[in-house]
């Protein structure tokens, strides 16, 4: 189902389709893209911004934008790392800002997942800092159309490039199992606000798909992806 280029570049990044590659990371994916301006979706965990850069500039790559799908730890962790070395604009939808500047903080999962994340965050805590940019939904960056996907996060966002159709989901959709899955009911915002949210993309062409976990779908993603969503 999921089908993707797997050309590495030595000591870089995999190319996933002209002008996209994919970061090697922990937990979370994240894309350096190559169109407009050089553009980083998600950064990964704390422990991820030098491979960022380092990749970035295999490519040759002068990174302007960091664009945040959402403020969980596993997507913003090495933004402001990354920011302090390029100085990029970081920019994320107005609702995660106040987790991202640490004047609001997630609630915990319940449960053994909760006492992990109890035992582990304050080693893997992002640095908080203010964005460079807010954005609201509807919004235009960097050729990025901004769609607010509230449920996972409230300001869950997914970015959309409808000169390539392509589709940058976030968490909003996993493709963990091989195949379009929602996240766990217990990282969730609301689950219910997130099947309601996620309508907004059958409206939209697109036939890339690139999730925040799990391969992406290169081609016919739009048939794939939309089926999941009329699922529920």
């Amino acid at each position: 189902m999921c089908r993707k280029s797997n050309r590495i570049i030595k000591g870089g990044p995999t190319k996933l389709l002209e002008g996209v590659y994919k970061v090697d990371g922990v937990l979370a994916n994240s894309y350096i893209v190559l169109y407009g301006d050089p553009t980083l979706i998600d950064s990964g965990m704390p422990n991820n911004g030098r491979r960022i850069i380092e990749y970035a500039n295999n490519l040759h790559a002068q990174l302007k934008y960091i664009l945040l799908t959402h403020a969980h730890v596993d997507h913003v962790g090495s933004a402001h790392y990354v920011k302090e070395k390029t100085d990029a604009k970081v920019a994320i939808h107005e609702a995660d800002a106040p987790y991202l500047n640490g004047s609001k903080k997630f609630t915990m999962p319940k449960g053994f997942q909760g006492l992990l994340y109890r035992v582990l965050y304050p080693f893997i805590s992002p640095k908080s800092f203010e964005p460079d940019i807010k954005l609201k939904d509807g919004d235009l960056i960097n050729g990025f159309e901004v769609i607010n996907i509230k449920g996972h996060t409230e300001g869950s966002c997914a970015f959309y490039h409808r000169e390539t159709r392509s589709l940058f989901i976030g968490d909003s959709i996993s493709m963990e199992t091989g195949k379009p899955s929602l996240p766990p009911d217990r990282y969730n915002y609301d689950t219910e606000l997130l099947k309601r949210s996620l309508k907004k993309i059958l409206d939209l062409d697109f036939e890339n798909f690139f999730p925040g976990h799990g391969d992406p779908i290169i081609g016919g993603a739009g048939r794939i992806v939309k089926e999941f969503v009329h699922s529920f």
